[in-house]
């Protein structure tokens, strides 16, 4: 994407610290981060989305920051937001915290209004946010820009791969491992592998259950290079993600990155890029599947004979999150 300086919080498991390497980037508290946005000269500032409600103190505090930095200077910076929640937001509030509908919409109505371009990386994302703002294109200058990534240039991509399942993700119950392990036990496949790779609080409990399977492997948290190497010899990676509490699965990053390499994928409906998969040959679980349904879909997607560059010719030319992140600089 274009140069900028990444400013962040905290580290999650999908943090790439190498990557960071690559750009301008600092770890900073709540107040560093608004005197730096209000001191900086910036053309353009990217927040986090409105959707995460945990962040709404901060919104408000860099917000207000960099309007004022930029009145004071008398020049103008555009605040943007790339959007991919595709959850219900209101709903989550009532149901954990007891907020009315009409105060967490009229607060999401509030924030989204004060940024000036906003891209949406699925049309889930678009959808969810019209809930908050039926007007939103009258305040806000918003595109849809579908997040699909383009061919990963770590290596060939095979013409051939065995029949194999690859997870790649935090070992926790809202990514759907515990449905996967559940689906596996019933799936019976002759000759089929799975490969479980990641870190998380249901580590013990995969560790037992894969040793005792002589059809699985676990490897725990190794290097992005290892990552990338089982997406290129994996056939199938899966990401049946879990609705929980306020969170909802806005891509996935395993959708994405099994995507570049050529993998089909087997996902729950919960992605917002669940239409996306089933329109170009993919295997969408609807929620609630019971483990036989799971196992169907996992023995189709290891029974088709497409090739990985079938999947990979379906991609753009290049990262639809470049795209955007074009767009929302233009």
């Amino acid at each position: 994407m274009q140069p900028s300086t990444l400013v962040y919080r905290t580290e999650n498991y999908s943090f790439d610290e190498v990557l960071a390497q690559s750009v301008a980037h600092r770890r900073l508290s709540r107040l560093a981060t608004a005197r730096l946005l209000f001191r900086g000269h910036w053309d353009v500032i990217e927040l986090n989305e409105p959707t995460m409600v945990k962040v709404w103190p901060s919104l408000v505090i860099y917000i207000a920051s960099a309007r004022l930095g930029a009145f004071i200077r008398r020049s103008r910076t555009e605040i943007v937001c790339y959007a991919i929640d595709n959850a219900d937001v209101s709903a989550c509030l009532l149901s954990r915290k007891h907020v009315p509908r009409f105060i967490s919409k009229w607060v999401m109505r509030r924030l989204i209004r004060r940024y000036d371009r906003v891209a949406f990386g699925t049309q889930g994302a678009r959808q969810a946010y019209a809930e908050y703002d039926t007007h939103l294109d009258r305040h806000v200058d918003t595109a849809v820009i579908e997040q699909l990534p383009s061919v990963c240039d770590c290596g060939n991509v095979d013409d051939y791969r065995r029949p194999s399942v690859l997870f790649v993700s935090s070992l926790e119950r809202r990514k759907g491992i515990s449905e996967l392990m559940a689906a596996w036990d019933d799936l019976r496949y002759e000759g089929a592998y799975l490969t479980i790779i990641g870190k998380g609080p249901l580590e013990p409990e995969v560790s037992a259950w894969a040793a005792s399977r002589a059809d699985v492997s676990l490897v725990i948290d190794p290097p992005r290079a290892a990552v990338h190497e089982a997406l290129r010899s994996h056939k199938v990676v899966s990401l049946l993600s879990q609705p929980q509490d306020c969170w909802r699965e806005q891509v996935g990053l395993p959708i994405v990155e099994g995507l570049s390499h050529g993998c089909l994928v087997v996902a729950s409906e919960e992605t917002g890029v669940a239409s996306w998969l089933s329109e170009h040959g993919h295997f969408v679980v609807r929620r609630g599947a019971s483990k036989a349904e799971i196992a169907d879909k996992l023995r189709s997607a290891l029974d088709s004979d497409r090739s990985p560059k079938s999947i990979t010719d379906q991609l753009p030319h290049r990262h639809m999150r470049v795209a955007a992140d074009d767009w929302l600089r233009g």
